[in-house]
């Protein structure tokens, strides 16, 4: 089996690491890392005894969950986009699977490399030589992000973790505990297969510098977690140590800077080289990693958000990962003694703040934008939308934020006094309140009244200050949740690459919650162009209240007659309900359609029954909405026959009703079903239409 170039050494041979630090052997840098090293991790082994106290009183079904992801690795499985699946191309040893590093885990193809030249970036000579990443989107096939995933190393994490836990109550079953040192023996096995069957520069997995930064991370977390294992000998540690003075020279090469505006890459490509630099000073070079991408990152950090914490891609989950980079950086910086400097902490204090105030009443962020499912760190299987751990880590370092609960986040990542500020804000007062969280000058209100229901209104920019970058084509899009349970939900977008008409059809105005005018979009969506969508809508918020929001944009201002968009967001008092209003303003005859994308599966147009318009009767007498609801038909929506809510919708113009099935995507790959109830209206212009979300039940049935 080959070795990753300038790692094969045969007997005699010194090590080119080695050789770099001018050391006498690899025992010798073996021993440094075993030691009492300048640098420390998140959970040193002198604190792996207190770390196991704090488990059993406060998680103690933790160290169980730990070990058994771990056996499932062993058996084949990856925790792989929402889900686990099998993902082995045989064993490298008897009960422990090989990871097939280059199989699409979604559609179950193989990666084909069409194309590529090695080449030396800026003419310089390295022994570091990446393939062109200038051109990486048509080199691979299928959908590179999907086979990436597996490459980013997180199960390497995971058995590093199992390796520490190994002993703690709820083990006693486990594959390791029939077996001590399995895990580490494990990861060693997994981490030398990567190395010499993906060297560097070679496709798949070197062909975006950021996916090397976000290996780099899991790697560097893992060596620091199982460094004094007895199971790992001076040879691989001197190998996992190479492997990331590899990287680190890549990414010092290869920063991802030249783009008409960096983005969430270039963050990635910062904190790899961060990371490193903090927890691992002896590698050649590191040092110099950490004075230069440790400052810059915060700079980076400060020009991609906004003075109130909002990133610049136009999307909630790619905030989450930007704000895990910045997590991550920062709670290793703190070990060592430093930090992002000042401005950019409380500029990520803010960030963390964000995701506080954008997550809604189900506990799941707004999805709002691309959603790729990337992390900075992956320490335990997570929903596509779920924040909870980064919210809870930030208030581990620090943050000024209210955590739902204890995340193992704030101690793998944030180590004993993450875990136990964690611990100490949760005994603290909930300081929350109900009521409208505004980013206003971001262009996203997110109301909630603190009993299961809530609703957002997105008026923002395209992202990546008006290229689009990870933005939709969604004005006035709003997400809504009653009963704890999203009932509308954006579509989000389950591919990239792979199927760009896919693409284009979810990141469309007609996919999304929102208004669409005779069938046009609120700006030109770009075909072919990916990640195109230049800004054309001039989105604004006109008034955030308490109960309610309203804004308006001016994309079909290119309709001859032009009209503007409208659009009020309310919670009507003592009424589980959520009452929308758009109007439409301008001249002439046009087609208005408004969409309803459903998470839910039992949906059916039906007249309401003598119960349910008592409901709409008492709506209309609220002073929310205009007009009376139509009587002959709602959409009712049921569980086991059961309605449990329903949408009613009041017009002055005749308006068809129309439910079509539909898929949505809460994480990259992730396909669910549901429907879509369009609203549609042809009528001259001023029109209105009110749309009213009401739960018949106080407890919406978890999906």
């Amino acid at each position: 089996m080959r070795r990753l170039a300038g790692m094969a050494w045969g007997a005699g041979r010194v090590p080119d690491l080695v050789r770099a630090l001018a050391l006498s052997s690899a025992d010798e840098l073996a021993g440094r890392l075993r030691g009492t090293r300048a640098a420390r991790g998140p959970l040193e082994p002198n604190e792996v005894p207190t770390a196991r106290d704090l488990l059993d009183r406060h998680l103690p079904e933790h160290a169980q969950a730990v070990v058994e992801r771990a056996d499932r690795i062993l058996a084949g499985e990856l925790w792989l986009f929402g889900a686990w699946r099998p993902h082995a191309r045989g064993e490298l040893v008897p009960g422990v699977a090989a990871v097939d590093w280059t199989r699409d885990p979604l559609s179950g193809t193989a990666a084909v490399e069409e194309s590529a030249t090695v080449r030396r970036k800026g003419g310089r000579e390295a022994s570091v030589q990446p393939r062109d990443r200038t051109s990486w989107a048509p080199l691979l096939r299928p959908d590179p992000r999907s086979i990436w995933e597996a490459g980013r190393l997180a199960h390497v994490l995971w058995l590093a973790q199992a390796d520490v836990v190994q002993g703690f109550f709820g083990t006693e079953r486990s594959r390791g505990a029939r077996e001590p040192g399995l895990y580490a023996r494990a990861l060693a096995l997994h981490v030398r297969d990567f190395v010499a069957t993906q060297p560097v520069g070679a496709a798949p997995h070197w062909t975006s510098p950021m996916e090397v930064a976000l290996r780099a991370i899991h790697l560097a977390l893992a060596l620091l977690y199982v460094r004094t294992s007895p199971e790992l000998d001076a040879t691989f540690l001197v190998e996992a140590a190479e492997a990331l003075w590899q990287h680190g020279r890549f990414l010092a090469l290869e920063l991802e800077d030249g783009q008409a505006v960096p983005g969430n890459h270039l963050l990635a490509d910062l904190a790899g080289l961060s990371v490193l630099g903090l927890a691992f000073p002896e590698l050649p070079g590191a040092l110099r990693w950490r004075a230069k991408a440790l400052p810059a990152f915060g700079e980076a950090l400060l020009r991609q958000t906004s003075a109130d914490g909002f990133a610049f891609e136009a999307s909630l989950p790619y905030h989450r990962f930007a704000t895990e980079l910045g997590l991550v950086v920062q709670a290793l910086a703190r070990r060592q003694g430093t930090g992002l400097g000042p401005d950019a902490l409380a500029r990520l204090w803010k960030m963390a703040g964000v995701i506080e105030r954008a997550t809604l009443a189900d506990g799941r962020l707004a999805n709002l934008g691309d959603n790729d499912s990337s992390h900075a760190f992956l320490v335990e299987p997570r929903a596509a939308l779920d924040g909870s751990q980064v919210v809870a880590l930030a208030a581990g370092l620090g943050a000024p934020v209210l955590p739902s609960g204890i995340a193992p986040e704030s101690l793998w990542i944030g180590g004993l006094a993450g875990l136990r500020r964690n611990l100490a804000v949760l005994s603290e007062p909930d300081r929350r309140r109900p009521g409208a969280r505004s980013f206003q000058a971001d262009g996203l209100v997110v109301l909630d009244d603190g009993r299961g229901r809530s609703a957002t209104l997105w008026a923002g920019a395209n992202g990546q200050r008006g290229l689009g970058g990870h933005a939709h084509n969604d004005k006035l899009a709003c997400e809504v949740c009653l009963g704890g349970r999203r009932l509308v939900i954006d579509p989000g977008c389950p591919v990239y690459l792979g199927d760009p008409e896919e693409r284009d059809r979810y990141r469309s105005t007609r996919a999304h919650p929102t208004l669409s005018v005779d069938g046009m979009e609120q700006a030109p969506l770009p075909h072919g162009a990916p990640f195109l969508l230049p800004e054309g809508a001039g989105a604004k918020l006109i008034e955030v209240g308490s109960d309610h929001a309203a804004g308006e944009h001016r994309g079909y201002a290119r309709l001859r007659p032009g009209a503007i968009h409208r659009r009020e967001v309310a919670l009507p008092p003592g009424m589980p309900a959520v009452v929308v209003t758009d109007r439409l303003v301008g001249e002439g005859a046009h087609v208005a359609e408004i969409v309803w994308p459903l998470a839910w599966r039992e949906v059916a147009l039906r007249e309401p029954t003598v119960e349910e318009r008592a409901v709409l009767q008492a709506l209309e007498a609220l002073p929310v909405g205009e007009g009376r609801f139509g009587s002959e038909r709602v959409a009712v929506l049921s569980e086991a026959g059961r309605a449990v809510a329903l949408l009613a919708f009041a017009s002055e113009a005749p308006f068809e009703l129309t439910l079509v099935e539909s898929t949505y995507s809460v994480g990259y790959g992730e396909r669910e079903c549901g429907r879509i109830l369009r609203v549609t209206v042809r009528a001259q212009l001023p029109i209105a239409v009110t749309s009213v979300l009401v739960a018949l039940v106080p407890r919406l049935p978890s999906g």
